[in-house]
């Protein structure tokens, strides 16, 4: 998950409650300091990239990931696999029987 999606999430919950939100937001800062130098970034050649992959509003965020595995030579564990057919980059499904990496 990302921390754009995470954010997102927490800003949303504030306007009902604000105390619940502020503790996630201080979980995502908490996450960020210890990991942050291992964060791969949408940089310019993943957005490049990512725009190749379609220009449908739809799974924008999920084509975005995709686009980031792609460049960087990552495995992508989505949540459903189908919002990144036709992405060419490499799954991981971890909801069926025997998870195998497969290119989609």
């Amino acid at each position: 998950m990302t921390f754009f999606e995470k954010r997102r999430g927490a800003e949303r919950l504030s306007r009902t409650d604000p105390k619940r939100a502020a503790a996630i937001l201080e979980g995502i800062q908490t996450l960020e300091a210890a990991y942050g130098s291992r964060v791969v970034p949408i940089d310019g050649p993943v957005a490049e990239w990512a725009g190749l992959l379609g220009a449908k509003d739809k799974n924008q965020r999920d084509r975005a990931l995709a686009a980031t595995a792609r460049i960087h030579g990552l495995v992508l564990v989505p949540r459903d696999v189908d919002d990144v057919c036709d992405c060419d980059v490499d799954v991981l499904d971890p909801f069926v029987a025997d998870p195998q990496v497969q290119r989609v």
